[in-house]
């Protein structure tokens, strides 16, 4: 009995070991399987890092400082969409797809071949440079745009070469006018040798839509393009490329804020696309620089609308000697602001101006800060008049109450910096001159006693008169002193 005990005390030991080891052997596998897991996720890990790293490193890579040419931002697009749609004529990548799909815009199309075939076409070698020399020029086209761009290198190089052949058929039409310009030089296209475009378009008054198109944003071509297509175009006797310059502003010309052909000049290096062109054209050298600035917050708090400025003293007189709209000065409680026409068309380019400026980082927000500036002055009906009747707001326009909404429209959703706004110090000055209770009084007896002659010769009666009455006064009381 002892020995069966024994016996199955041991087989019992015997059968407690063997599963111990199992247990054990289950629990090793389980933690080489735990240690595969691990050496499988530290490898996942890695190869995530690695991606990660390459995608930055990628990124690194893009020059961003070279982009010119933007989308217009969806919090400035959500207010007017049309306002940067082309009408007639599509141009660059950005619209490729709209071009398709839009009857208007492929209409014109038609006319941008016509415009090739009269440029590049004497020689099918004179095609392939153009083509090829796009092809050298993708990647630099591509980092123009600050979006990606899907269009193959082929379609990329056709596109430039189509729309740069248009827009330099239009730059070379108008260098006959353009100052200091030589007729027929260049290869010049000149009015009668262009009588397809009614025949194309059927609309005799399409330039201009052309030219509102011209100017919007995402509806631009670099213009080392055009400079490449008319260097290659070049024909006997050479018209010089900084022509261009003058050309594309004798082409916008007719519209308001441009300055006249001829009072600037830039290198066609320094020209981004044609919408930039514009913006320097009205862009003044001399404007005062933003030392002292009104904190953006309180701007729009502190500054009184023009008629309140108005009955504190301030006066509004048009500005005849400016070199630009921008051009705004404020000298002995006379604010002088140069005269400023809104047209249909203005709408959409001071709107394309604004978003230009909330893209690229070389300008300093100056049609911005106009904008934002005008907008408190005439956020009232009274001031909207008060600068009409000044000669400074001209409407051209069929609705009167569009002035007054203007430039609040144009400036909705744009953002600006304190120590960019150029009128910072002169704010300061007009909210210290309007704060002085000194200048409202004087205000005041000027606008309630000096307003015409009649009233000024009763006001200089009555202080006769009241003067006369103190004499008399005086007179009897020191005669009455002396008895």
């Amino acid at each position: 009995m002892a020995c069966c005990c024994k016996s199955s005390r041991a087989g019992g030991c015997g059968h407690g070991t063997r599963g111990e080891l199992e247990r054990a052997v289950e629990a090793f596998g389980v933690t080489r399987q735990m240690e595969g897991n691990q050496d499988d996720r530290t490898e996942s890990r890695d190869s995530f890092t690695e991606k990660f790293m390459t995608h930055l490193r990628n990124r690194r890579s893009i020059p961003r400082e070279t982009c010119t040419i933007y989308r217009v931002p969806p919090e400035i697009l959500a207010v007017d969409k049309q306002a940067y749609l082309p009408t007639v004529v599509g141009l660059g990548p950005y619209l490729h797809d709209r071009i398709k799909s839009s009857n208007e815009l492929k209409q014109l199309q038609e006319y941008k071949w016509r415009c090739v075939d009269k440029l590049v076409s004497r020689t099918s070698s004179l095609i392939r440079k153009c083509l090829q020399r796009m092809k050298d020029q993708e990647q630099r086209v591509r980092d123009s745009y600050s979006r990606d761009i899907n269009m193959n290198s082929e379609q990329l190089a056709k596109k430039m070469v189509l729309d740069g052949c248009f827009i330099l058929h239009l730059l070379l039409k108008h260098a006959d006018h353009a100052p200091d310009g030589d007729a027929g030089a260049g290869g010049q296209v000149q009015d009668d040798d262009d009588d397809d475009w009614t025949q194309v378009i059927g609309r005799c008054w399409i330039w201009n839509l052309v030219k509102y198109d011209l100017l919007l944003l995402e509806n631009q071509i670099p213009f080392f393009v055009i400079v490449d297509l008319h260097e290659l175009l070049r024909t006997e006797p050479p018209l010089p490329a900084e022509k261009l310059i003058s050309s594309g502003l004798q082409l916008f010309s007719a519209l308001y804020p441009l300055t006249t052909p001829g009072s600037f000049t830039v290198s066609v290096d320094q020209v981004h696309h044609l919408l930039h062109l514009v913006y320097l054209s009205i862009i003044p050298q001399n404007l005062p620089a933003a030392n002292s600035p009104v904190p953006q917050e309180s701007v729009h708090n502190v500054l009184p609308s023009a008629k309140e400025l108005m009955e504190s003293g301030v006066k509004f007189r048009k500005k005849t000697n400016a070199q630009s709209f921008l051009d705004i000065t404020f000298t002995g409680g006379v604010l002088e602001i140069p005269e400023l026409r809104i047209y249909n068309y203005s709408n959409s380019l001071f709107r394309n101006l604004i978003a230009f400026e909330q893209c690229y980082p070389g300008t300093r927000s100056h049609v911005t800060a106009s904008a934002a500036f005008m907008d408190l002055l005439v956020r009232t009906v009274d001031g909207a008049r008060l600068l009409h009747l000044k000669g400074i707001l001209v409407n051209g326009t069929a609705k009167e109450e569009h002035v007054n909404r203007f430039f609040s429209q144009i400036s909705s959703g744009a953002h600006y910096t304190a120590d960019r706004n150029y009128l910072g110090s002169l704010i300061e000055d007009v909210v210290a001159y309007h704060g002085k209770r000194r200048n409202r009084w004087r205000a005041a007896l000027e606008r309630n006693y000096c307003t015409n002659p009649w009233v000024i010769i009763s006001v200089l009666a009555a202080c006769v008169l009241l003067l006369l009455a103190v004499t008399n006064t005086v007179v009897a009381l020191l005669s009455r002193l002396k008895h």
